[in-house]
């Protein structure tokens, strides 16, 4: 593969992949701070850490439970069954105590999610290994389901903030 100076292709990318903050588009790379993501690499280097680990540790900077601030943050390992009975409801889904409208995921790899009750259509997601977060997903809902996908080789670790 021939590496260009700049975009998804280069080798500034092909270094912060290693550390799950490169991108895999020019729309990425050109709304991407090359900055913040060589402090964040530098930064994960130092700890010896990597991003979901880094992003576990951050939970009680993110989180001020005297405030009264709604927030939710969770880090769990899925499987094909979904996230562990620990942080589920009785159904298998993750409930965040109040409607979220705002959801950001990071994954290690593939998962399908849900944000629509069951019997709606088309209400699976799949965010693939390659993608690596999603973030900012308008969602008007409580619950969210969350499984390993079919194209996942490894059951992969996800971090779930969702906001009011």
């Amino acid at each position: 593969m021939v590496r260009t100076t700049a975009g998804p292709g280069s080798n500034i990318e092909a270094l912060l992949d290693e550390y799950g903050v490169g991108v895999n588009s020019w729309v990425s790379d050109v709304f991407a701070s090359d900055t913040d993501r060589l402090l964040l690499a530098l930064l994960l280097e130092q700890r010896g850490q990597e991003l979901v680990e880094a992003l576990d540790d951050a939970q009680s900077e993110y989180t001020d439970e005297d405030s009264g601030t709604q927030y939710y943050a969770q880090q769990f390992t899925v499987t094909q069954s979904g996230p562990p009975e620990d942080v589920t409801d009785d159904q298998g889904r993750l409930d965040f105590g109040f409607e979220a409208t705002s959801v950001d995921l990071r994954f290690t790899d593939s998962v399908e999610v849900a944000f629509k009750p069951q019997g709606n259509a088309n209400r699976v997601i799949e965010y693939r290994k390659q993608d690596k977060h999603a973030e900012g997903i308008p969602v008007e809902t409580q619950t969210m389901g969350v499984v390993r996908a079919d194209s996942a080789t490894s059951d992969p670790t996800v971090w779930v903030e969702a906001w009011p």
